[in-house]
C-alpha cells in the first residue's frame, strides 16, 4: 500500500474504534485487500449480499 492508502486505513480504523466498534486484524486485512485491489469492491459486495462475509473474516 502507498502512504495515502495507509493513512486512509489508519483514519478509518480510528474512526470505527472511536464509535466503540472493534476492528480486528482480519477486518484490517480485508480493508487493505480492498484498498489495494486484491479483492474487488464489486465481488466483495456480491459475496456479502450472498451471505459469504465469513469467507473473508474466517468466522
Amino acid at each position: 500500500m502507498d502512504e495515502k492508502q495507509i493513512k486512509a486505513l489508519r483514519q478509518a480504523v480510528a474512526s470505527v474504534e472511536m464509535e466503540g466498534f472493534n476492528m480486528t486484524d482480519k477486518k484490517k486485512q480485508l480493508c487493505e485487500k480492498l484498498l489495494t485491489g486484491a479483492v474487488s469492491y464489486e465481488k466483495f459486495l456480491a459475496d456479502c449480499k450472498a451471505g459469504k462475509l465469513s469467507a473473508y473474516l474466517g468466522s
